[in-house]
């Protein structure tokens, strides 16, 4: 039997690549790592690594024009990508260019009755009520293009063009996940998670992102103060399958704060406990097919971004001894690792050395703790149990609001 093909396209695309093999689908996999399990889970020749978004199309051109791709993280704001990719073959991802439009997309949330931070497209229109704003590129990913703003950080003349001014809100932030399937009124809250960024205890810097952590039955109360958001996006912007809403619950209320119109990388935090899995139905909802998604189930299971605390030069032995911790379904652990970086590769200072899971935020012993101090190079690993708490604690206004 002919095997069903996917691309996959994004700065890291190994936990879709797993999700899509797991699903019977072979996957070529086209991302700006190559990391060292991604190559060990497809062959060589379904590989691609990049050095930016513009090369993808190039890439993928050889692949017969009925093999869909999926763009993923950081990929859907990149025009040029999309439309070469379109004239190719079928994108199972959104085209809306909302997110690059703050005006449209606040006005548009404000107008469903949902709140959101104050916004400003220049530093001279700014709300000067607003104590402490954020300076936002508009096709930022992954953290990167967002810096804290001041008075003498003011951008010349001219290069707000492709940013603009948020306000910057207090309170736990959190993703959520919903799918639109084809001809429904309204989308399907499938999963909530923490987003966590610019943590110091993994040696991140600014806002980079640094992972998530599952919200299991999030409240009523902010599911439904969250619909009207999410039904306006459906609705106006033709959405289709899975994306995203970043959030922040500030002073007890949900504010809207980014649309991010692809699978989002939360999606590992919930497990799809039956049916189709997350690809699957990703080109079900373009394909038109009336595919009802099953809510996610999930113990609150994490995933930490590692930044490096220095520049590392990566020897055969640590990767071997990271490799070693992946996931095994045939020996579940409590901890294991993943986006795991080849012998000889180079990790600068700040940047992402690799990501550890833990099972159950709510069963993590000191034992496991000091065992990923012991496995990760000195300085990686500084969570402790205190940490843990204040996630824990976040989890459960979420849940009882």
């Amino acid at each position: 039997m002919k095997q069903e093909r996917i691309i996959l396209i994004g700065a890291s695309v190994r936990s879709l690549a797993e999700s899509a093999l797991a699903e019977g689908l072979v996957p070529f996999c086209v991302d700006m790592f190559g990391d060292r399990d991604l190559r060990a889970c497809v062959v060589e020749e379904e590989c691609r690594t990049i050095a930016g978004f513009s090369q993808a199309a190039e890439v993928v051109r050889h692949l017969p024009a009925e093999v869909p791709a999926i763009v993923v993280g950081g990929g859907e704001s990149h025009e040029e990508l999309l439309q070469r990719l379109q004239q190719q073959r079928r994108v199972a991802g959104s085209a809306s260019t909302i997110r690059r439009s703050p005006d449209r997309l606040f006005a548009m949330l404000q107008q469903a009755g949902c709140a959101v931070p104050r916004w400003s497209l220049t530093p001279e229109d700014r709300d000067p009520v607003v104590a402490k704003w954020l300076h936002k590129q508009m096709d930022s990913s992954g953290g990167l293009g967002v810096t804290r703003w001041s008075e003498d950080s003011t951008p010349a003349a001219g290069s707000l063009v492709a940013s603009f001014l948020q306000e910057q809100l207090s309170g736990p932030v959190f993703s959520c996940t919903w799918y639109s399937a084809p001809q429904t009124r309204q989308p399907l809250l499938v999963g909530m998670a923490l987003q966590l960024s610019g943590v110091a205890s993994l040696n991140a810097t600014g806002f980079d992102f640094c992972g998530n952590v599952g919200v299991v039955n999030p409240s009523p109360v902010l599911q439904t103060a969250l619909e009207p958001a999410a039904t306006a996006l459906h609705t106006n912007e033709n959405l289709l399958g899975f994306w995203g809403m970043d959030c922040v619950l500030h002073d007890g209320v949900p504010h809207v704060v980014e649309a991010n119109l692809r699978i989002t990388a939360s999606h590992e935090t919930q497990v799809c406990d039956s049916g189709p899995g997350v690809v699957r139905r990703q080109l079900a909802a373009f394909a038109g097919a009336p595919t009802e998604p099953v809510r996610f189930q999930s113990r609150p299971i994490v995933r930490l971004v590692v930044y490096s605390p220095r520049s590392l030069v990566i020897s055969k032995a640590l990767s071997d001894r990271l490799f070693a911790c992946r996931y095994s379904h045939s020996h579940p652990a409590r901890f294991w690792l993943a986006d795991i970086p080849n012998p000889g590769a180079c990790v600068p200072p700040h940047t992402p050395l690799c990501s550890v899971y833990l099972s159950d935020i709510d069963d993590v012993s000191a034992g496991d703790l000091q065992a990923l101090a012991d496995l990760l190079p000195p300085g990686c690993w500084q969570i402790t149990a205190k940490w843990l708490r204040k996630y824990q604690g976040q989890i459960d206004r979420l849940q009882r609001l």
